[in-house]
């Protein structure tokens, strides 16, 4: 956080937002390039990213899970059609592959040789947060048997 008395070099950051935070104003910044956790720039790479997405309403979804669904190295999706409309919506074209109760015996060790090359990749559902009902919770089970880290990108949930 930088108090709003400093100079900041406005053309290199994407957004800028004012809190008031003990009588202060603050400016939280991102990058262009870079979206910084708790630990580096993301996203990681060998890690699964659980990325909430809208339930409702396409302005709920945050600038970290547009940056990881935009820099990941695919996304894993309950219906390709359903998350390819979101992502038309905010712009992104990324590798999409399906990931259901049908087909997720034979897509998880697929995935954990992903994360094995160096992959970065972000497991969404069709609306809220991936994990609650749908086979998402398999993978992550397993994914920390296989010592990778699995990185929750909060969004909307209607549990």
């Amino acid at each position: 956080m930088v108090e709003t008395s400093k100079q900041i070099p406005r053309k290199c950051w994407m957004s800028c937002f004012e809190s008031i935070f003990l009588g202060k104003k603050f400016i939280f910044m991102t990058t262009n390039t870079d979206t910084f956790s708790h630990r580096n720039a993301e996203p990681e790479d060998s890690v699964l990213y659980a990325v909430g997405t809208p339930i409702g309403n396409i302005n709920d979804i945050s600038y970290r899970a547009i940056n990881i669904l935009k820099n990941c190295s695919f996304i894993i999706c309950e219906d390709t059609r359903n998350t390819k409309l979101l992502l038309n919506q905010i712009d992104i074209s990324n590798k999409l592959i399906s990931f259901h109760k049908f087909n997720s015996k034979s897509r998880i060790p697929q995935i954990i040789s992903k994360l094995k090359s160096g992959d970065s990749i972000a497991m969404v559902s069709d609306a809220g947060m991936p994990l609650i009902s749908d086979p998402g919770e398999e993978l992550v089970k397993i994914v920390r048997l296989n010592k990778y880290d699995v990185i929750c990108i909060p969004g909307p949930c209607a549990a």
